[in-house]
């Protein structure tokens, strides 16, 4: 007998061996570490079988039809590079699903910050419009696990990170979104070129409609990446660019209605019909123009609890998605203001405001989502900072200098807090360093006077002391919330 042979026992292996063995197809699961009691016995229950504590390689060899990988194990490893050379094919959970169900309906969300909040956004839009969508993937909810419970007939919205889409040739969503790059997993990556590319093939394999943003466009440009054949709507396009694809589309729609046979013709410099649309986000409003959805229009974003710039632009952009699937724009208008749980915890959450106010953006693991956080907070006149953590290969925390006329002090903790240290030396006069998360809260309450604003921002990984970075941000509530009289509690 040949399995489907899944490397990595955490939830999405475990989730995926279930629901495969639910379909009959014949499923081994292999960790190399140990699983715990509650995983061994799903499996058990399931009668799938399972090996612990190792990777068996020649018996994946002799046994494996093909191979799901977790995205944690690198293409590099040895053992994977032993699948290659026996022509054993490895794929992602999702490359495998996509593969049985061929025909379905999902979204495609990938970046280098800020997935998880576009993903909550535009599935909570659709479903207020009576389209059923599921938020999954690297969301925290693997796609075995949604199909399991929801069943296939809903529009998936997948998180997908490069890991992921390293083993996934064939996916093919109806319309994906590059939301933005930075310099992030150089311990994966030996370039940053690399790294984009890893993204940059869900561009490729997209069915319908791309949307990208214009700095991410530029970056593919300069690589000389092949373009996608789909309709590309451009974000946050400049007024120049805006005015290019609005005039060129014009020029062409003449020609092809002077020449019927025009459009068999190849015009370089020219876009098709399927070629660029934009998605223009401003304080109040989007602005959207996509011929493929024969829209033009301007639509108001507004929103009582969404009003960091950033997030503004995902919710943009989950309403410009809204409109091409066909939600109507009086009902966005009218219902957006009243919308709950567009935001996820540990992003940018509000968890006090007075005395002082209090940020914890927990999810932030690298230099690039610290920087989004204190452009959020710019404009505060007492800002105190606390960093650190697990540092990330190959990042460097001097970017954050640009900020060091808003920054009142910095509070560094954790395994990376010396080497950090000596990357900001410049601001060692704003410096406290201190080992760990817990000895640093009560310190940084402490310097903190009221009126100003505690931006919890890591930058770094959280496995020097947590299990995730949700832990790491809960253990901050918590601790914070304690700190503080009931009656000051914020929202």
């Amino acid at each position: 007998m040949k399995y489907h042979w899944i490397i990595g026992g955490g939830k999405t292996g475990i989730t995926l061996s279930v629901y495969l063995n639910s379909l009959g197809i014949p499923v081994f699961l292999s960790e190399k570490t140990y699983l715990n009691k509650d995983d061994k016995n799903i499996l058990n229950k399931h009668n799938i079988p399972f090996e612990e504590g190792k990777n068996s390689i020649d018996k994946a060899i002799a046994e494996a039809k093909i191979v799901i990988l977790s995205p944690g194990i690198p293409l590099s490893h040895s053992m994977v590079q032993k699948f290659f050379y026996k022509g054993i094919e490895v794929i992602s959970e999702i490359e495998c699903l996509t593969r049985l169900h061929r025909y379905l309906s999902y979204i495609s969300i990938t970046g280098s910050y800020g997935k998880s909040t576009l993903t909550q956004m535009l599935s909570c839009l659709l479903n207020a419009g009576g389209v059923p969508s599921i938020p999954c993937g690297n969301f925290g909810y693997p796609l075995s696990q949604a199909l399991q419970e929801k069943g296939k007939e809903n529009i998936f919205i997948t998180e997908l990170s490069s890991y992921q889409l390293e083993t996934s040739p064939t996916i093919a969503p109806q319309i994906s979104v590059f939301l933005n790059f930075s310099e992030n997993h150089l311990e994966r990556y030996e370039t940053l070129q690399a790294y984009f590319l890893a993204k940059w093939r869900l561009i490729l394999q997209t069915q319908k409609i791309v949307l990208i943003h214009s700095h991410v466009w530029k970056i593919a440009r300069e690589l000389g990446c092949p373009m996608p054949s789909c309709h590309r709507i451009m974000i946050q396009p400049t007024l120049e660019e805006q005015q290019e694809i609005l005039i060129s589309r014009n020029r062409l729609f003449d020609l092809k209605s002077e020449y019927k046979e025009l459009k068999k013709i190849p015009l370089p410099g020219l876009p098709t019909q399927e070629s660029w649309g934009f998605l223009d986000i401003q304080k109040d409003k989007v602005t959207l123009f996509s011929r493929d959805a024969d829209l033009h229009e301007e639509i108001s974003l507004k929103h009582p609890k969404v009003h960091l710039s950033h997030n503004k632009e995902h919710l943009g952009i989950a309403i410009g998605i809204s409109r091409i699937l066909g939600l109507e724009k009086k009902w966005i208008e009218t219902t957006l203001p009243s919308l709950e749980d567009l935001e996820l915890p540990h992003r940018l959450e509000l968890i006090e405001k007075d005395p002082i106010t209090i940020i914890n953006d927990s999810k932030s693991t690298s230099v690039e989502s610290t920087l989004v956080a204190l452009h959020s907070y710019q404009d505060h006149p007492s800002l105190y900072l606390m960093l650190g953590g697990k540092k990330k290969e190959g990042q460097s925390f001097q970017k954050i200098l640009i900020h060091q006329n808003n920054i009142q002090k910095i509070i560094l903790f954790g395994e990376s807090r010396h080497e950090i240290y000596n990357e900001i030396i410049d601001l060692k006069d704003k410096i406290e360093v201190v080992t760990s998360l817990k000895e640093a809260i009560p310190i940084a309450l402490q310097l903190i006077p009221h009126g100003s604003l505690l931006l919890f921002s890591p930058g770094c990984a959280s496995y020097d002391e947590f299990e995730s970075f949700e832990h790491r941000g809960d253990v901050f509530k918590k601790m914070v919330q304690s700190s503080f009289p009931r009656k000051n509690m914020g929202g």
